[in-house]
This record gives C-alpha cells, sequence and structure tokens, in this order.
C-alpha cells in the first residue's frame, strides 16, 4: 500500500510531451509538473506512512529469491496481463464517456459546472473535468482544445485523480 504513495501518477513523459508541449506548449511546463508530482508523491508518503517508514519495512527479515529462469516467465506473464488490463479499462471507461457525450449528458453536466462555480470554469472546462475523471487520457486530449486559463484550472485535477479508469487499474493490481 505504501507504493500507491509514490507509483501512481502521470508518467513523465506523459506529462512534458502530451501536456507540456501539446497543451501548453512548452516542454519546460511539462517537467514542472512532473517535479510537482514528485514532491507532492513524496509528501504524501511522509504524511500517510508517518517519518518511521523506513524503520517499520521489517529490516532483517530473510527473503527467499526465486529461480531467474522463474522469476523472468512470472514477470512477462505478468506484464502481459497487466497490459490486458489497462487496455481494458481504458476502453470501457472511454466508451463510456462517449456514450455520455452522444446521449447529450456531457454538456449539461458541464453546464451544471459552470454554474456551479459561476463562471470560473467554462462549460467546455466542465465537459473536460467530466471526461477525464472516467478517462485522463481523453480529458487531457479535451483540455488541449481549451484556452490556456481554463486548461490550467482543469488540468491539476486531472493528473492528481487520474480518473476512475486509473483507479480500476490500480484495483486490478491490488485485489
Amino acid at each position: 500500500a505504501g507504493a500507491l504513495c509514490f507509483c501512481v501518477n502521470s508518467g513523465p513523459a506523459f506529462l512534458v510531451a502530451v501536456v507540456g508541449q501539446g497543451i501548453f506548449g512548452s516542454p519546460w511546463a511539462g517537467g514542472f509538473l512532473v517535479v510537482c508530482q514528485l514532491i507532492a508523491g513524496m509528501l504524501t508518503g511522509w504524511l500517510l506512512l508517518g517519518r518511521n517508514w523506513a524503520e517499520k519495512g521489517g529490516r532483517g527479515r530473510k527473503r527467499n529469491f526465486r529461480p531467474f529462469t522463474l522469476a523472468l516467465v512470472e514477470s512477462v506473464a505478468g506484464a502481459g496481463a497487466g497490459m490486458l488490463n489497462i487496455c481494458a479499462f481504458v476502453l470501457l471507461c472511454s466508451g463510456f464517456s462517449s456514450l455520455l457525450a452522444a446521449r447529450g449528458v456531457t454538456p449539461f453536466l458541464g453546464e451544471l459546472v459552470r454554474n456551479f462555480t459561476g463562471g470560473f470554469i467554462s462549460q467546455e472546462g466542465g465537459e473536460t473535468l467530466l471526461a477525464g475523471a472516467l478517462e485522463i487520457c481523453g480529458g487531457c486530449a479535451m483540455a488541449g482544445g481549451l484556452d490556456r486559463r481554463q486548461a490550467a484550472l482543469v488540468l491539476p485535477f486531472l493528473l492528481s485523480f487520474g480518473g476512475l479508469s486509473v483507479i480500476c487499474q490500480v484495483s486490478a493490481c491490488f485485489s
């Protein structure tokens, strides 16, 4: 469970290339986001696990190592299963997002977000938030079509939350 504090975040390549360069027009903006996520992960881990986390890690436990050939086969099989799980949840949440948009639910909910925030977040920003809450890549792609102010309001939530798809992916890994 401690790994969740440090390992569940957007990858550096995604932040620099897609968000930084693709949305904000600057890879430096993406690099800044990488640093922010690293600091946030370390602070979260420190706050949740406490300063004595290293001492509670079970020093002195004897580890049983598996033979290399067995470890290799199990790691490749696990990686393949993990990729299938990731793809399945991305497809499920993207399909659900498309269904909501096709039925006119997303614009309605985007307008609710706009009204709730007093216009601080636009209807398009609200739609982007909702799409990203289901699947982060779709939400980030939509954020690319927003003006920079709206993108800057929406993206921190999306990049921190990760979306329902990521929650399902993590749940599948730690079942």
